[in-house]
């Protein structure tokens, strides 16, 4: 994939950067469902992670992460020590070595990574209809934007692995092809109505310096 690394996810004011730049922000961007897709232990999990941990740790959002289970490395507490060890490493680029013990630059860097890891709501999704009240839930809990919050990502892994089963002989394929088509919906509505964009509206009309 032709994407900067580590992958920068874009503040709220990033949308309104003038459109003649000829440099990229590049990242995910708010209000926008991003999918990435690929064979069997191609790296999806492992992208999935790396970007919820650069959102926690260095952009300070609040990431909500569904794992859809199963066998292999996809277990919450797998998951978790995975995400913990990416937070570790992001966060020793962001403490600054002095003179002090090298105790203490690993503490700073321990509790750096705690309080981002911190951030992330870590919950298993095993069908679609589990992971459709988790987003309702999810959804019920973004009241209206606060201009002091620095946002929210969502991270599914995976979609496939939520409602795959709902698309093969398990089930109808009707009842399958409908569940599917309202997890897509639900997701590009939450994505439309909770990112905030009716905030760049006011700033621009100069009614909120902060939004």
């Amino acid at each position: 994939l032709a994407l900067p690394f580590p992958f920068n996810i874009p503040r709220r004011d990033s949308f309104a950067q003038p459109s003649d730049t000829n440099q990229s922000t590049g990242g995910i961007s708010f209000g926008m469902v991003t999918e990435f897709s690929g064979p069997p232990s191609s790296g999806k999990t492992q992208l999935a992670l790396s970007i919820a941990a650069r959102a926690c740790v260095i952009q300070n959002l609040q990431v909500k992460l569904l794992i859809s289970g199963g066998g292999g490395g996809s277990s919450r507490m797998a998951v978790s020590r995975r995400l913990f060890t990416i937070c570790v490493e992001l966060a020793k680029s962001l403490v600054v070595g002095d003179d002090g013990s090298s105790n203490q630059v690993e503490r700073q860097v321990r509790h750096l990574a705690q309080v981002a890891i911190g951030r992330v709501t870590l919950a298993c999704v095993s069908d679609a209809y589990s992971l459709l009240a988790t987003l309702a839930k999810i959804e019920g809990e973004q009241v209206a934007p606060n201009n002091n919050a620095p946002g929210t990502l969502l991270i599914i892994d995976s979609i496939s692995g939520c409602i795959g089963h709902h698309l093969s002989g398990g089930s109808s394929l009707a009842v399958g092809a409908a569940l599917a088509n309202q997890v897509a919906l639900m997701l590009r509505r939450m994505a439309k109505t909770l990112d905030g964009r009716f905030d760049s509206v006011e700033q621009q009309n100069g009614t909120d310096d902060n939004s």
